[in-house]
C-alpha cells in the first residue's frame, strides 16, 4: 500500500512539474498494482487519472487534477481504513 501511495505521489509531482510522461508511468503503476491486489476501486480511479493525462497530453484539458485528487483521497481512504 506504501508504494502505491509513494507512486501516487510521484504521479502529482509529475504533474505539478508538467511532466505527463512521468505522470503516466507512475499513475499505470499504481494501475497495475491496484489490479493484482484486487483493489477494483483504486484500479478504477488509477484508470480516470490515466485517461485524463492522455487526453491532457492531446491537449484537452479534461480534469487531470480532479481525478489525481479522488484517486489520491481513495487511497488516504483505504490506508486509514487499514
Amino acid at each position: 500500500m506504501a508504494g502505491m501511495i509513494q507512486d501516487c505521489q510521484a504521479a502529482g509531482a509529475a504533474l505539478l512539474r508538467g511532466d505527463l510522461t512521468q505522470a503516466l508511468a507512475k499513475t499505470r503503476v499504481v494501475e497495475q498494482v491496484a489490479r493484482l491486489a484486487d483493489m477494483g476501486d483504486i484500479d478504477a480511479l488509477a484508470a480516470g487519472l490515466e485517461h485524463a493525462i492522455l487526453a491532457a497530453a492531446e491537449g484537452r484539458s479534461t480534469g487531470v487534477g480532479l481525478a489525481f485528487d479522488r484517486l489520491s483521497r481513495a487511497l488516504d481512504d483505504r490506508l486509514e481504513l487499514g
